[in-house]
């Protein structure tokens, strides 16, 4: 197939939340920027659908972080997002549930709320609730890019290969706060030997710092990202799906499943990392790179079921629901298995 050239600074394989993100700073660099995306909708997980007039996000739902001043809201700002999406508080005596047992515990807004919710439940817990949220202030504080501030040291490092439950295990005796500070784990795909520190306390302090969902759907995101994009030059292209990433001296030649070429100066890839291995020559990163990437494990992955509900018969939740059968809320989905009663089901 013949193939057509376009010149660019970057092109970018993936119209995700990051591949979006990427193209709007250096636009605004005044680089001339190339999103190609395989899908004929962009925004990954930032992508909704409707039903019976109801709109539902497919992966990201909820947000911390935006009150004003925070994290996620100073970074909205620098997007032209803050007043452009509609969104809601949650509720900030518990913008999670987590069930164990029958028992519901709430995850509030707040660090010194947070703990106080949670004190009736664990009345001789008190002192490790505290030191678990001084944790979480730490372990925050040492990620720069997190607070928006420029690097000076490698402090975070040490948090990158400390254990989860490790850290939780240590902080308390008793395992029912263990697995309810874990509660919802699902969210960031949690592994009980393998996730290090830095992920679920960089999230939940987020979360706990203010917790938002959108009004509308979480696609608002992804079409803003997309109008400023094109509005400073940049260029977006659906079903344009990446087969092969060549590269000579400084350039970089983009193959897409439909024959065309896209040449650019730098490249960025959205997608995953194994993926992207797939599509280049395995010698243009040292093979101690390529060799960790090819033996990482996929975290477990999610079956979605979406309702919608009779009107008026179920009262709206401000919060989310993390459910467990069992106390073991890292394994708890293999741990139920199917009923044994019940081979097939519709929906």
């Amino acid at each position: 197939m013949k193939t057509t050239e376009t010149k660019y600074d970057v092109t970018i394989a993936g119209s995700g939340l990051g591949g979006l993100l990427c193209g709007y700073i250096l636009a605004k660099e005044g680089m001339r920027v190339c999103i190609l995306e395989k899908s004929h909708h962009a925004g990954g997980c930032l992508q909704t659908f409707q039903r019976k007039g109801m709109v539902f996000d497919t992966g990201v739902h909820y947000f911390g972080g935006m009150d004003p001043g925070q994290t996620l809201h100073r970074y909205w700002n620098y997007f032209g997002l803050t007043h452009s999406v509609k969104m809601e508080r949650m509720n900030p005596d518990g913008f999670d549930i987590i069930g164990i047992h029958g028992t519901d515990y709430p995850m509030a807004m707040g660090f010194d709320h947070f703990a106080d919710q949670l004190a009736p439940f664990f009345p001789s817990e008190k002192e490790n609730l505290k030191k678990y949220v001084r944790a979480l202030q730490e372990v925050s504080s040492a990620f720069p890019l997190y607070n928006l501030e420029i690097p000076k040291d490698l402090k975070e490092e040490m948090y990158r290969h400390q254990g989860t439950y490790e850290f939780f295990s240590s902080l308390t005796g008793t395992g029912t706060l263990t697995s309810v500070l874990a509660g919802n784990s699902l969210l960031y795909g949690g592994n009980r030997n393998h996730t290090p520190l830095h992920i679920p306390a960089l999230i939940n302090h987020s979360f706990i710092s203010s917790a938002w969902r959108t009004i509308g759907g979480s696609t608002q995101i992804a079409d803003r990202l997309i109008e400023e994009i094109l509005a400073m030059g940049g260029e977006l292209h659906l079903n344009e799906e990446v087969t092969e990433i060549g590269r000579k001296e400084t350039i970089f030649k983009v193959l897409t499943k439909t024959g065309k070429c896209f040449v650019s100066k730098k490249f960025i890839s959205g997608i995953h990392p194994s993926k992207t291995l797939q599509i280049m020559d395995p010698t243009t990163f040292r093979r101690s790179y390529y060799i960790r990437i090819k033996n990482l494990k996929n975290t477990i992955s999610s079956f979605g079921v979406y309702l919608v509900l009779k009107e008026r018969s179920f009262p709206y939740l401000d919060h989310n629901y993390y459910y467990h059968k069992t106390a073991d809320v890292w394994n708890d989905g293999k741990n139920q298995g199917w009923p044994s009663d019940r081979k097939s089901t519709r929906l």
